[in-house]
């Protein structure tokens, strides 16, 4: 307070009443932001640079499924099962079982080595969605959660995940990924800083990080730009702009004259 104040104190020594009131004007048009030449110091967008940022990814989403990618080199798991006897000296066995809710219904597979229910087990606990083989160690899911891709309509040009239908408004559909091992995703919040990493937890829509697309439901040549009534003189004869002030103004001597 007290530098505003000798502030203050050295603008009224220094210029005149009229330069003052010439500060103040333009310091008004700057508050109301009507200066775009002069930008005021905010310490919040100083602080969180990347804080309402929403920019237009130029990338526009693939309209086509991405190409299949080439299948993960299967195992046996009959082959792991002889090397694990040949290694250790002794037969890989089943899962043992601690309570009857812990079986794996029969008919599931691994999915990396094809061994059966017995070498099976539930790797997250009661929601029993996950399988882990003890043969391979691999991971399985017992029913796929992941939506099925025929029905999308984009898909992301960075990660090739299908985008799905975020937001439905009158005039615009927003897609969005959801991928969070998106490299789009991943770069844009690896630029954030440690204060924007803390707001982003307590307000994550205030920052744009994951891959939107936009569909509007009009075309370009429908768009009318706004435009006053049409005007009841014609001025496109008239070739040049000291023309058409003569041709306003012997208009507007011809009109009458109000008594």
């Amino acid at each position: 307070m007290r530098q505003i104040v000798g502030l203050v104190t050295w603008i009224c020594r220094k210029f005149l009443r009229e330069e003052i009131e010439w500060i103040v004007a333009v310091l008004t048009e700057v508050l109301a932001g009507r200066r775009r030449d002069i930008a005021i110091r905010d310490e919040f967008r100083k602080k969180h640079p990347h804080y309402r940022q929403f920019i237009v990814d130029p990338n526009p989403p693939r309209t086509a499924p991405p190409p299949p990618k080439p299948a993960a080199p299967s195992l046996d798991w009959r082959e792991l099962r002889a090397d694990y006897e040949a290694k250790h000296g002794k037969p890989l066995t089943p899962v043992r079982r601690r309570s009857a809710d812990s079986h794996v219904p029969a008919g599931h597979r691994c999915e990396h080595c094809a061994a059966p229910s017995e070498y099976l087990s539930f790797n997250d606990g009661k929601l029993r969605s996950q399988l882990r083989c003890k043969v391979c160690k691999g991971l399985s899911q017992v029913q796929c959660r992941f939506r099925k891709t025929e029905r999308a309509t984009y898909w992301c040009p960075h990660c090739d995940l299908a985008l799905y239908r975020w937001k439905i408004q009158t005039d615009v559909t927003l897609y969005k990924c959801g991928n969070d091992h998106c490299p789009a995703y991943l770069r844009a919040r690896a630029q954030l800083n440690r204060a924007e990493r803390k707001l982003q937890r307590e307000r994550p829509s205030q920052f744009s990080l994951r891959h939107i697309y936009r569909e509007y439901h009009f075309r370009r040549d429908q768009l009318q730009w706004p435009s006053p009534s049409p005007s009841r003189v014609d001025l496109d004869g008239v070739p040049t702009l000291q023309a058409r002030w003569c041709k306003l103004l012997d208009m507007a001597m011809a009109l009458p004259q109000a008594a």
